[in-house]
C-alpha cells in the first residue's frame, strides 16, 4: 500500500491545474500515508480507577515501572514503547520537552512517580499534557505501544475525561474490570464509547485471585453477560488473570506461577494479533479513506475535463444557470442558519434547566449524608472535613449522567443540521455535475465535533459556614444545637452544590456555544468554497478556450490520463478495504 500512496503522490503532483479542493485531497492523503508509515499498534489500558490496570501494565512489560499506588493518577496518559534504555520523556502543556535518561526501572518508577500521581504532582502543577516512556521489553518489540490512561470513576473528574480523551489514539483497546465490586453502571457506559472507538476490544477480569472455585466461574459468567446484554459488546476477546501474581512470578522466574497467572494467554493474543492482524486492520481503515478521498480528486478531474471539452458558449450558458442557482443556495444556508440559532437557544435553556435539577438531587443527597453523619456523632467539623473525600464520590454517576444528556442532545441537534448541511453541499456538487453531465460523487465525511472542556469538582465553600463549638451555644438545649448545626451544614451544602453544578454548567455551556459557531463557520466556509471552485473552474475554463486552444488539447489528454490512472488506484484501495 505504500508504493499506491507514492503513485498518488505523483498523480497529484502531475496534474496541470491545481484547486483548493485539490489540495484538501492531498492534504489528507499525506496524513493517512503518515498514519500508514508509523505502522505501530497503539493498545490502551482503560478501566475504572482501583481495578489494577497500572499493574497489569507492569506486568506486561515485565517490570515495576508504573506507580500503582492507592491514590488516583493525575489526567496524564503514559506512552510506553520500546526502547534500548530507560528514558522519560515529559511533554508540558507549554510545548517544551524534558528529556531523562536514568539507569533502572527502580529510577525510572521514581521519576514517573513525581509527574503522573496525585501525591508526587498534586492537580497536575506541573503543567504536564503526557509522558514518553522508553525500554526494553520483550513485549514492546513487536512495533507495539502501550498507553497508560488514568482511571474513570475516581474522585478527580478530570481523569474521566483524559480516560475518554485517549480513545481516538487506540487501535486496541484492554479494558479491564475486577471481581469485587463487579462491573458497574459507569463502566458500562463508559464501555460503549470504547466500542466506538475501537473494533478491537479485549475484556480483562483482573484480581482473580480474589475469588476462587465457584465463585470465579459466576464472576466470570456475571461479566461476559453483562458485556453482551447491557453494553452490547458482542464481539471481544474475554481472559481472566491475576496481574499481581504474575508480575512476581516474572519477577522470580516463576513459569509455573506465570501460567496460573493467566497472563500468558493475554500476551499471546496480543503479540498474536500484533504480527498477524495489525497491518490488516490498519490498511483496511487507512485504504477505506483514502479510496472516498481518492472519488473526491476524480470528481474534481471529471469536472476540470467535461469544462474543457465542452465548447464556450455551452459552458457559459452553464456558469450563468450555476450563478442564478447559487442565489437559492444562499437563501438555503440562512435557512439553516436561523433554525441553528434557534436550537442554540433550545439547547442553553435545556442545560439550565438540567443544571437546575442536579441542583436538587444534590443537595438533598448531601443533606441527607449529613444527617446520618449527625447519628453517627461526628462533629460539624469532622462532617465539612468528610465532605472532601464524600462529594466527588455521591455525585460522579449524577454528574456524568448529566454530561452525557448533554453531550447526546448536542450530538442529536447538531447530527440534524449536519445532514441539512451536508445536503445543502451535496446540492451545489450535484448541480455541478449534472450541468457538466458527469457523475456525481458526495464528498467525504468531516469528523464529528466532540466536547472537551471539563470541570472540577469544588469540595469547600469560598467561606467556610461551618463554626467551631462556642460556650454560648454549648449552653443551648441540644435540640437547639442540633437544629442550628443542621442550618449551618444545609448553608455549608448550599455553597458546594451551587459551585459544583455551576461549574460543570459553565463548561457545557461554553462547549455548546463553542460547537455551535463552530458548526456556523463550517457550513459558510464548505458553502463558500463548493460555489466558489466550480464557478471559477467555469471562468478559468471559458478564458483558457479562448486564448489557448492549442494548447487546450494537450491538457485535455494529460487530465483525462491522470483520471485513469486515479480510478486504477482507488480500486486498488477498495480491494484493501
Amino acid at each position: 500500500m505504500d508504493a499506491l500512496f507514492v503513485t498518488l503522490q505523483n498523480i497529484l503532483q502531475e496534474l496541470p491545474f491545481r484547486s483548493a479542493a485539490i489540495e484538501g485531497v492531498q492534504a489528507r492523503l499525506d496524513s493517512l500515508s503518515e498514519r500508514l508509515a508509523k505502522g505501530q499498534l497503539q493498545i490502551a489500558i482503560l478501566g475504572q480507577f482501583k481495578r489494577g490496570k497500572s499493574t497489569l501494565l507492569n506486568a506486561l512489560i515485565g517490570a515495576p515501572v508504573l506507580p500503582s499506588a492507592v491514590t488516583p493518577l493525575t489526567a496524564i496518559p503514559t506512552f510506553l514503547r520500546e526502547g534500548h534504555h530507560f528514558e522519560l520523556v515529559t511533554e508540558y502543556t507549554d510545548g517544551k520537552q524534558e528529556r531523562r535518561t536514568v539507569e533502572s526501572s527502580t529510577e525510572l518508577s521514581a521519576l514517573l512517580f513525581e509527574r503522573v500521581t496525585e501525591d508526587g504532582n498534586p492537580h497536575n502543577r506541573a503543567g504536564i499534557a503526557r509522558v514518553h516512556v522508553s525500554l526494553d521489553s520483550p513485549f514492546l518489540r513487536p512495533g507495539t505501544v502501550l498507553i497508560d490512561t488514568p482511571g474513570i470513576g475516581s474522585t478527580n473528574l478530570h481523569n474521566t475525561e483524559a480516560a475518554r480523551a485517549a480513545l481516538p489514539e487506540c487501535d486496541m483497546a484492554l479494558f479491564v474490570v475486577s471481581p469485587d465490586p463487579p462491573i458497574t453502571e459507569v463502566e458500562i457506559a463508559y464501555l460503549r464509547e470504547i466500542q466506538k472507538a475501537s473494533d478491537e476490544i479485549v475484556i480483562i477480569l483482573n484480581k482473580v485471585d480474589l475469588v476462587e472455585g465457584g465463585d470465579r466461574v459466576r464472576s466470570e459468567k456475571f461479566l461476559s453477560d453483562t458485556v453482551l446484554e447491557r453494553a452490547g459488546v458482542s464481539t471481544a476477546w474475554f481472559f481472566s488473570v491475576s496481574a499481581r501474581k504474575a508480575l512476581a512470578a516474572k519477577a522470580s522466574g516463576d513459569e509455573k506461577g506465570l501460567a496460573e497467572s493467566g497472563l500468558h494467554a493475554l500476551e499471546r493474543y496480543i503479540l498474536t494479533f500484533a504480527q498477524t492482524k495489525k497491518q490488516e486492520v490498519l490498511e483496511a481503515a487507512v485504504a477505506k479513506k483514502a479510496a472516498a478521498l481518492i472519488a473526491d480528486a476524480i470528481f474534481e478531474v471529471g469536472a476540470r475535463l467535461a469544462m474543457l471539452k465542452m465548447p464556450i458558449a455551452d459552458l457559459t450558458d452553464r456558469l450563468t444557470r450555476f450563478t442564478t442557482a447559487c442565489a437559492d443556495f444562499e437563501r438555503e444556508r440562512k435557512a439553516c442558519q436561523d433554525l441553528l440559532i434557534g436550537d442554540r437557544g433550545r439547547l442553553l435553556s435545556d442545560l439550565d434547566k438540567k443544571a437546575s435539577a442536579l441542583r436538587a438531587v444534590a443537595r438533598n443527597r448531601l443533606e441527607e449524608h449529613a444527617n446520618g453523619l449527625l447519628t453517627q456523632g461526628k462533629s460539624e467539623a469532622e462532617i465539612a472535613a468528610q465532605f472532601e473525600t464524600d462529594v466527588p464520590e455521591l455525585f460522579q454517576a449524577e454528574f456524568e449522567q448529566f454530561e452525557s444528556q448533554v453531550r447526546a442532545f448536542l450530538s442529536g441537534i447538531l447530527g440534524e443540521h449536519q445532514e441539512r448541511s451536508d445536503h445543502l453541499i451535496g446540492s451545489v456538487r450535484q448541480l455541478a455535475a449534472n450541468l457538466l453531465e458527469i457523475p456525481y460523487t458526495a464528498p467525504v465525511a468531516e469528523d464529528a465535533f466532540q466536547l472537551k472542556k471539563i470541570p472540577y469538582w469544588v469540595t469547600v465553600p469560598r467561606v467556610s459556614l461551618v463554626s467551631a463549638p462556642n460556650i454560648i451555644e454549648s449552653l443551648l438545649p441540644a435540640t437547639v444545637r442540633l437544629d442550628r448545626t443542621r442550618e449551618r451544614l444545609r448553608r455549608h451544602i448550599g455553597e458546594i452544590v451551587t459551585r459544583n453544578v455551576e461549574n460543570l454548567r459553565w463548561a457545557l455551556r461554553q462547549n455548546l456555544e463553542m460547537a455551535v459557531c463552530t458548526f456556523q463557520l463550517q457550513i459558510d466556509e464548505k458553502l463558500a468554497l463548493a460555489e466558489g471552485a466550480t464557478r471559477s473552474a467555469m471562468q478559468a475554463a471559458i478564458q483558457r478556450r479562448s486564448h489557448v486552444e492549442d494548447e487546450t488539447g494537450l491538457e485535455l489528454a494529460k487530465i483525462d490520463e491522470t483520471k485513469g490512472r486515479l480510478t486504477t488506484v482507488k480500486d486498488r484501495m477498495e480491494e484493501f478495504a
